[in-house]
């Protein structure tokens, strides 16, 4: 069984380093990139074909990807009870 490949798309370097951490901590998992834009996230997702792709929807640049003609999908936006992005 091949590793889940998961690329990291976030501006906040500090959440960037958390997440990377933990992924790398669980067995099975290989971290293929890190992106903190949104041209950079879309570019990295095509050359390196990840399974997952753990991104902030609201990081500076992504808004203008949104209806990409390429394969890219972004899924909707949940909160939680406390009206935080989830």
């Amino acid at each position: 069984m091949s590793a889940l490949s998961v690329l990291i798309a976030d501006d906040h370097p500090v959440f960037r380093d958390g997440i990377r951490a933990l992924l790398e901590a669980t067995p099975g998992t290989t971290v293929v990139g890190e992106a903190t834009t949104g041209e950079e996230a879309v570019s990295l997702a095509a050359t390196r074909q990840p399974d997952l792709i753990l991104m902030d929807v609201q990081m500076p640049g992504l808004k203008r990807h949104r209806g990409h003609p390429a394969d890219c999908f972004f899924p909707p936006r949940y909160t939680d009870t406390d009206g935080d992005d989830v």
